[in-house]
């Protein structure tokens, strides 16, 4: 049969691409070296990265129909290439039953929509594996199924922006866990890396007369210590303030003390309150892509040195993305933990009242 009447058949026109690609479609794409400033944004399981390239890996494509599943993988080659042309680093296609490797800094996963009787459109997203996050997710314009080569191609272009390691500056400390020394990165009134303004619920900005609360540096483990968690509980703690309507500023570690003694740093730093997020256990399970179920404690004190609140709650079992990490999928544990933690302590602020004294606290203040 002729490569023209294969190319009539869909299922020809599939083995024509992957063909394409086996002779020799991947050309290698140029190399780049992260920098100290990469390394100092991307330290999670293995604690802060060596210097080394970007690499990046296209997972085979979904679709949404049927007949368009025996194209993910050739697509997904043909996305391989175009974006290492378009972004200048090593990208790397994978088969549907290949494990991420360790040394990926991104993953692009995507679907195959059908438009029309022969026309197809092609989605794709850019995740960070360590952090779980999302950083972008574009599509393009449908084509004639037999274009979907250039749709691998104009897709490639449009993915290729988000595919720069994240920037650092070089000043931001990294601590032991991966995480900036800062404390809250990007927090409160400036106090974190980046200095970004305060928001409260759901990134709505808090007003500049908003109180802060401080946050003690997280603690606990997942996978009886495998995995770090301190700079994620720090971070959960810094989004619970904020949540709840207070400016962060970055607290010590609590390295178990009692809360008399964290009342002291809450004085010290001239707010009523402070918390520490404490991961008890983080218990993982592998179906081909990570889960995992947590048990965390918020813990919050006054600067009386009274216990405002101290509660131990379990998360549901939260599924990762094909890619993910031990340590984004830590980060998903912490969210939950956050969400189910919010509402109650803000039920217990309300009944402190404003001035934030516990009902016995003012009935001492008024003797």
């Amino acid at each position: 049969m002729s490569a023209r009447a294969l190319s009539r058949w869909p299922m020809g026109r599939a083995l024509l691409l992957a063909a394409v690609v086996v002779s020799g479609l991947l050309i290698p794409a140029a190399m780049r070296s992260a920098s100290a400033d990469d390394v100092a944004r991307a330290g999670a399981e293995t604690g802060a990265r060596a210097e080394a390239e970007a690499v990046v890996a296209v997972l085979p494509l979904t679709a949404t129909h049927q007949r368009m599943r025996l194209y993910g993988a050739p697509v997904a080659s043909a996305l391989a290439k175009y974006l290492g042309g378009a972004s200048g680093l090593r990208v790397e296609p994978l088969g549907p039953s290949d494990v991420v490797p360790a040394r990926v800094t991104f993953v692009v996963d995507g679907r195959i929509v059908k438009t029309a009787s022969d026309a197809v459109a092609l989605e794709a997203r850019v995740r960070d594996p360590e952090r779980g996050a999302t950083l972008a997710v574009v599509a393009v314009e449908p084509r004639p199924l037999a274009e979907i080569d250039r749709l691998a191609e104009e897709l490639a272009t449009a993915l290729a922006p988000a595919l720069q390691p994240p920037r650092v500056p070089a000043s931001a400390a990294v601590d032991g866990d991966g995480g900036t020394g800062a404390g809250v990165p990007g927090t409160g009134t400036g106090t974190g890396a980046g200095g970004a303004a305060a928001t409260g619920a759901r990134g709505a900005a808090l007003p500049a007369s908003a109180p802060s609360m401080l946050v003690f540096t997280g603690e606990g483990q997942a996978a009886d210590g495998a995995v770090p968690v301190r700079a994620a509980a720090t971070r959960a703690g810094g989004e619970l303030a904020r949540r709840l309507g207070y400016q962060t500023l970055p607290g010590p570690g609590r390295d178990g003390a009692k809360a008399a003694s964290l009342a002291a740093a809450v004085r010290s730093a001239s707010a009523p309150l402070g918390v520490v997020i404490e991961v008890r256990e983080v218990r993982f399970t592998w179906t081909g892509v990570l889960l995992a179920q947590g048990t965390v404690r918020a813990l919050l004190v006054d600067a009386r040195g009274e216990v405002v609140y101290d509660r131990v709650h379990t998360t549901d079992t939260l599924v990762g993305n094909r890619g993910d990490r031990h340590v984004a999928v830590v980060g998903f544990v912490l969210d939950q933990a956050v969400d189910i933690f919010v509402p109650e302590i803000r039920r217990v602020l309300r009944a402190r009242g404003a001035s934030g004294a516990s009902p016995r606290a003012r009935a001492q203040e008024r003797r």
